[in-house]
């Protein structure tokens, strides 16, 4: 395959990739897909793992480190398992500032992050929906292991309305290059609809983006987009998903959250999100 047929795609725009890790089972995934990223095209990877208070307090208790806390163990391990050429950085702080902190001020094109699931959104999202909210470059999430994944086929999911160039969709543009795979658009539709006028949104939006061979999907559901999503998924398969989330830094605005972040927490596949351009 030649990467560079793509059109509007430069494999450098994806040099640096942040990996925002706890060392659990679940954060080891990102590792994974990293790796797999690395194994196509040279990225510099980096592990971030932020000491909170409460980890610190923990460690402190704790007699039976032998004076080593905990996650410094953890780390050692990790670093056995992985190549030399990935980065490790520890710092400490709150972890959603010193994360998003860190990834502005590195100038990172992607970021990978494993998620635990459903969410008490009450307490605010879990961290992987608050840095996909935060994050100025795209967050890539995932709830389960891809080391089998091929990447096949990509469902990039829109309303197609708006015929704008989204500058965040070079990263999208790069991971079909890599994995050669075939994109899909999916418009959640109702009755009101034309499918004539949406398949022609759907070419205007792809022209504009530079998206090519892509294949279209309209599926009719009066319960909502979201459960439109999820429904159109039970029928079809698909590798990895994309979707378009709003930026807020309000608090208040917690409860108010995009269909991008409800879907991280709780569709079980890779999502790739991306900031759409402010109204």
């Amino acid at each position: 395959m030649n990467l560079g047929s793509f059109t509007g795609v430069n494999l450098v725009d994806m040099k640096k990739i942040l990996i925002p890790t706890d060392f659990s089972n679940v954060a080891s995934y990102a590792i994974d897909m990293a790796l797999k990223i690395q194994d196509r095209i040279e990225a510099q990877i980096t592990l971030l793992h932020v000491v909170t208070k409460q980890e610190e307090s923990f460690t402190s208790q704790n007699s039976f480190t032998l004076n080593k806390p905990s996650y410094l163990q953890k780390l050692e391990k990790i670093k056995a398992e992985i190549p030399t050429n990935i980065e490790t950085v520890i710092l400490e702080g709150k972890l959603n500032e010193v994360i998003i902190n860190f990834l502005e001020d590195g100038q990172f094109d992607l970021v990978l992050m494993g998620t635990k699931g459903t969410i008490n959104r009450e307490l605010g999202g879990s961290e992987t929906e608050i840095i996909v909210r935060r994050s100025s470059v795209p967050v890539l999430s995932l709830m389960s292991c891809c080391k089998k994944s091929d990447f096949k086929n990509i469902l990039f999911i829109n309303d197609f309305k708006n015929q704008i160039e989204i500058e965040e969709l070079h990263i999208l543009k790069t991971i079909i290059a890599i994995f050669d795979s075939k994109l899909h658009f999916l418009k959640i539709t109702d009755d009101n609809e034309s499918e004539l006028l949406m398949e022609k949104n759907m070419c205007d939006f792809a022209r504009k983006n530079k998206l090519e061979n892509v294949k279209m999907h309209f599926f009719n559901n009066d319960q909502g987009i979201e459960e439109g999503i999820e429904t159109f998924l039970e029928k079809y398969n698909f590798d990895m998903l994309s979707i378009g989330t709003n930026r807020h830094l309000d608090f208040n605005h917690w409860k108010k959250s995009s269909i991008a972040e409800d879907l991280v927490n709780h569709i079980n596949k890779p999502i790739l999100t991306f900031h759409l351009p402010e109204d």
